[in-house]
C-alpha cells in the first residue's frame, strides 16, 4: 500500500486497520503528518485524502461531495450541449439536402458524416437521475477506500526489476483491480442488467472514478514530498 495512506491513517487509528503494521516508535509524529497534509494543495485531491484515509469508511463530507457533484455537472452539461449541437447540425444539413433537387455527392456525404457524429454525441451524453448520481459519488468514494490495490505492486503502479522501476505487468500500471460490474451495480442501487444496458452509467462512473484516483494519487505524492519521502524508492 502506498506510504501516504498508511501514514494518514495514523491521524485516526480507528479509521483503517492495517494488518501486519509494526508496533515500534512512529517514524513521523502526528504534528509532522498534519503539517504535511496542510502543505497539500486545496481541492479534490486533498479532500479525498482526508475523507478516505483520515476520516475513513462511512464518511461522506459535504465539501467533497459538492466538489465531485460540480465536476460531474460540468462534464454532464458539456456532453449534453455537444449532443444538442450535433443534432441541430444534422437537422440543418438534412433540411438543406431535402431542399435541393440534385444534391451533390459531397452534400450527401456530409449528412452521413453528421449522422455518425450525432449518434456518437448521443452515446456520450450521460443520463440524469438525482438518486443515482448521488449514489455514484458515494460508490466511487467507497471504491477508492476499498484498497483493492494490485497485489503485485501494492498500488504503486510500478515494480522493481533490479535497479530499474518498470510498469507493473499485473495491472498494466493502473495500481488497482477494478470492481466487478455486479458489485458496482449493488453499490449504486441498480441491477447489473440496468448497468449493462445503459452504458452511459458505466461511463459516468468510470470517468469520475478515474479523475478521483488521479487527484488522490497526486495529492498523496505531494503529502509524501512534504515528509521527505522518495517516490521512487523500492516498495
Amino acid at each position: 500500500m502506498p506510504d501516504y495512506r498508511r501514514l494518514l491513517a495514523k491521524l485516526n487509528p480507528r479509521a483503517v486497520n492495517f494488518l501486519g503494521a509494526g508496533g515500534g516508535a512512529p517514524e513521523h509524529t502526528t504534528d509532522d503528518l498534519n503539517g504535511a497534509l496542510g502543505m497539500v494543495s486545496d481541492g479534490l485531491g486533498r479532500q479525498l485524502l482526508e475523507a478516505c484515509w483520515v476520516l475513513g469508511p462511512g464518511h461522506y463530507p459535504t465539501l467533497l461531495m459538492d466538489t465531485m457533484k460540480d465536476m460531474v455537472h460540468k462534464e454532464w452539461t458539456s456532453r449534453r450541449i455537444a449532443d444538442e449541437v450535433a443534432r441541430l447540425s444534422l437537422h440543418i444539413a438534412e433540411e438543406d439536402l431535402a431542399f435541393r433537387r440534385n444534391p451533390t455527392h459531397d452534400q450527401k456525404m456530409q449528412v452521413t458524416r453528421l449522422k455518425l457524429e450525432a449518434e456518437g454525441a448521443k452515446l456520450r451524453a450521460w443520463p440524469y437521475n438525482p438518486e443515482v448520481h448521488v449514489q455514484i459519488r458515494r460508490a466511487v468514494l467507497d471504491e477508492i477506500r476499498g484498497q483493492n490495490h494490485c497485489e503485485t505492486c501494492q498500488g504503486r503502479e510500478s515494480v522493481w526489476d533490479g535497479d530499474l522501476s518498470v510498469t507493473c505487468p499485473e495491472c498494466n500500471g493502473r495500481g488497482f483491480v477494478a470492481l466487478s460490474g455486479r458489485k458496482r451495480a449493488e453499490m449504486i442501487g441498480l441491477s447489473e442488467g440496468a448497468i449493462r444496458n445503459t452504458h452511459q452509467w458505466v461511463d459516468l462512473y468510470e470517468w469520475l472514478l478515474g479523475r478521483c484516483r488521479q487527484a488522490e494519487r497526486y495529492a498523496g505524492e505531494q503529502f509524501e514530498r512534504s515528509l521527505g519521502i522518495g517516490l521512487d524508492k523500492a516498495a
